[in-house]
């Protein structure tokens, strides 16, 4: 299979950790795991990485804020 390239906007991954609402988790669980899964090839610009941390900031703890950023490649 051929891989697709998608820009993944950054309220589908801030939905993995912080939203109130099951559908839009599932959602994202979902996209996610068919960039893990390469099916799709997730473009993350520098820009993705700040938004998706500093919307983050106002709903993790420290530590797992951490976690998220982590995640990124650097």
């Amino acid at each position: 299979m051929t891989s697709k390239r998608v820009v993944v906007y950054a309220f589908v991954i801030i939905d993995l950790y912080a939203t109130p609402n099951d559908r839009r988790a599932s959602i994202a669980e979902e996209v996610m795991s068919w960039v893990i899964a390469g099916f799709v090839e997730a473009c993350a610009p520098k820009l993705l990485v700040v938004e998706v941390l500093s919307v983050l900031a106002r709903y993790l703890s420290e530590e797992e804020l951490e976690l998220v950023a982590s995640s990124f490649p650097q």
